[in-house]
């Protein structure tokens, strides 16, 4: 079991906004190459597609979903005094204040109120 969560929060940790989930589709697919019982395709719209086959033909099967993206925002404007202005992905605005976020998955900040 300790290895699911560790797996889930290295998932977790990884930046995949909308239309850049690169990083989080190539993790997965580095975890599953190897598994000869798994066999994948990436779609021409980057989704991927992963089948595992069991050791016995199953009576019933199950298809688990999931999205590889999560919110994300886009700088617009970085004002005089450095303070940066941006439209958000997937989320409401006044969700985000006083919320730490990371620029391009390096710089460090917190969502703060008008300059």
């Amino acid at each position: 079991m300790d290895r699911i969560f560790e797996f889930v929060k290295e998932l977790s940790l990884l930046d995949g906004i909308s239309s850049r989930e690169d990083e989080v589709r190539n993790y997965i697919i580095d975890k599953i190459k190897d598994n000869k019982s798994c066999s994948y395709i990436v779609d021409n719209l980057g989704n991927l597609i992963v089948e595992k086959k069991g050791s016995k033909a199953p009576e019933n099967k199950i298809m688990i979903d999931a999205h590889m993206d999560e919110v994300g925002l886009i700088i617009t404007h970085i004002t005089d005094s450095g303070f940066l202005k941006f439209k958000a992905l997937g989320i409401e605005t006044e969700s985000l204040m006083q919320r730490a976020v990371k620029i391009n998955g390096k710089i460090k900040g917190i969502i703060s109120g008008k300059p």
